[in-house]
Order: C-alpha cells, then sequence, then structure tokens
C-alpha cells in the first residue's frame, strides 16, 4: 500500500494588501457570554479557495456537489524567496525554481 503523501498548500487569513478581513467577538466569556462567537468577514475569492464550475459555467456544479479528492492532486512547491514581497510572479519564475514535485 503506498501512503499519498499530504501537503498543505493554504495561504493563511490575515491582513493583506489586496483583501482586507473584519473579525468582530459578538459574545464573549467575559461579558457573560456561555460561549464565545466571532463573525469574520473575508472576500469569498481571496485567499486559498475553490471556484466551483458554476462560478464560471451556469448550470454546472457547485462546492457541496465536488468530492473533495477532486480538489487534491499533484502540486509543486515553488520557492519564490528571491522575490520581493507582493511582486508580480512571471511564468520563468516557475522554470527555475521548483524544488517539489
Amino acid at each position: 500500500m503506498n501512503a499519498m503523501r499530504v501537503v498543505d498548500l493554504s495561504f493563511p487569513i490575515g491582513p493583506h494588501f489586496r483583501w482586507t478581513v473584519a473579525s468582530e467577538r459578538r459574545s464573549t466569556h467575559e461579558t457573560g457570554a456561555n460561549f464565545q462567537s466571532t463573525v469574520l468577514t473575508v472576500s469569498c475569492h481571496a485567499y486559498t479557495h475553490v471556484d466551483a464550475p458554476v462560478h464560471f459555467l451556469p448550470g454546472d456544479r457547485d462546492i457541496a456537489s465536488m468530492p473533495v479528492d477532486q480538489w487534491m492532486g499533484p502540486a509543486a512547491v515553488v520557492d519564490l524567496t528571491h522575490l520581493d514581497e507582493n511582486a508580480e510572479v512571471i511564468g520563468v519564475d516557475f522554470e527555475w525554481w521548483v524544488i517539489y514535485v
């Protein structure tokens, strides 16, 4: 049996020059609430996300219709540390810096 290596390629949610994040604590233990609750507001198309086919193709599948194994597959981790923060990434950057396939 071959074990599949899973690498989390998620981009963490946090302050970013392109997208704003708003976090509002609605209830807290300090105010006497039985539970803490936070409302998080982010763009649906920011950070790591999956665009369902219906996003581009009317009448096609939404995320709930897609098995999670369709979101997994071969990937490459690319070392882009030679670029400045928030620099544009172009095709040539991927030709020389692939470190895991």
